[in-house]
C-alpha cells in the first residue's frame, strides 16, 4: 500500500468512485498473488525452459564468508519496524476499528506511520554521533521526476472523470455496451487483459489516469466489484515488463549486453500471462481477503 504507484492509482480510483479503499486487504492479497506468480515463473524456468543458473552458483569459501557476516543492529531494528509497521497497516482492516486501539492505529493512517517509523531513525544516533537517518540527503535522493509526474496525473485523472469534459461519457457509450455482454467475469478478463498489453506500450501512470475512472464507473455499474476491479486492475497496469517501453525497469534489463533481447520479450509477455492466470484462478481468495 505505500507504493508509489498505488498511492497515485488508489488515489484516482477513490476519487472517482467515492470509495475507500483497503489498503491492509491489498497488501495480503498483493503479496500472495506475487509470491504464487513468483513460484510459477522459477517452475516454468526450471522444467520447461530449463534455463542455465549456474552463474548463480557460489563458491564454498564464498558461502562461508557470508554464513560468517552478521547484520548490524540498525538493519535488525529496521527490518523488526518494517513488520511492526505493516502489521499497523493491517491490523484496523482485519479487526474493524471499533475499539480504541484499532480506531488510533487507523486514524494515524498510512502517511502517520510511515512518518513514526522515519522518525525513530532520524532520532537514532549511530556510532559516529550522526542520526542513521540524514533528512536532508534523504530529500535530496528523492527521485522528484517521478514525484511530479506523480502529482501531475492525479489532477488528470479527476480531470478526466470529471462530467463536464464529455470524455467519460463518451467512452461510457462506447464501452458499456461492450462490457455488458462479458458477464462479471468477463469484466475482471477484459481489465486484466486491456491494460495488460496496454501499459507495455504506455506509460502507466497516463494509462490508470485515463482507465481507472472509467472501467471502475462502468464495470461497477453492471454488476462487478469496485474493490476487486481496482486489485485487477492496479495489478495490471503494474505488469510492465513485456517490452523496452514498458517501464524503467525493462529500459535496463533491454538495454543489458547480459541479456539476450529474444529471451526479454518472451518473458515479459510470459509474465503477463501468468499474471492474468492467477489473479482469474484466484479469485475466490481475492474476495475472501478483499
Amino acid at each position: 500500500p505505500y507504493l508509489p504507484t498505488m498511492l497515485m492509482f488508489g488515489g484516482i480510483y477513490a476519487n472517482a468512485m467515492q470509495v475507500a479503499l483497503p489498503w491492509g486487504a491489498y497488501f495480503v492479497a498483493g503479496l500472495i498473488m506475487s509470491l504464487v506468480i513468483a513460484a510459477v515463473m522459477i517452475l516454468l524456468a526450471k522444467f520447461v525452459f530449463r534455463i542455465d543458473v549456474s552463474k548463480f552458483s557460489i563458491t564454498e569459501e564464498q558461502r562461508q564468508q557470508y554464513a560468517a557476516e552478521k547484520a548490524p543492529t540498525v538493519a535488525k531494528a529496521a527490518f523488526a519496524c518494517l513488520v511492526v509497521y505493516i502489521a499497523l497497516i493491517v491490523a484496523p482492516q482485519f479487526l474493524g476499528t471499533e475499539n480504541a486501539i484499532m480506531a488510533f492505529i487507523n486514524n494515524v493512517g498510512l502517511i502517520g506511520w510511515a512518518l513514526v517509523y522515519m522518525a525513530i531513525f532520524v532520532l537514532w544516533q549511530g556510532k559516529d554521533g550522526k542520526p542513521v537517518l540524514n533528512i536532508g540527503k534523504m530529500f535530496a535522493d528523492i527521485p522528484w521526476v517521478v514525484v511530479m509526474l506523480v502529482a501531475v496525473t492525479i489532477p488528470l485523472g479527476n480531470a478526466v472523470s470529471n462530467a463536464d469534459g464529455g470524455i467519460m461519457a463518451t467512452l461510457n457509450v462506447w464501452l458499456r455496451p461492450i462490457l455488458a455482454n462479458f458477464g462479471v467475469t468477463g469484466i475482471y478478463i477484459f481489465v486484466l487483459v486491456f491494460l495488460g498489453v496496454l501499459t507495455q506500450f504506455t506509460h502507466n501512470f497516463v494509462a490508470g489516469a485515463v482507465f481507472l475512472p472509467l472501467f471502475g464507473t462502468v464495470g461497477a455499474s453492471l454488476g462487478a466489484d469496485p474493490y476487486l476491479l481496482f486489485f485487477f486492475m492496479f495489478t495490471a497496469l503494474n505488469v510492465s515488463f513485456a517490452t523496452p517501453a514498458a517501464s524503467m525497469n525493462t529500459g535496463f534489463a533491454f538495454g543489458s549486453p547480459q541479456v539476450n533481447p529474444k529471451w526479454a520479450y518472451i518473458w515479459g509477455w510470459i509474465l503477463l500471462i501468468v499474471t492474468v492466470i492467477v489473479a482469474l484462478a484466484g479469485i475466490p481468495i481475492w474476495n475472501a481477503l478483499i
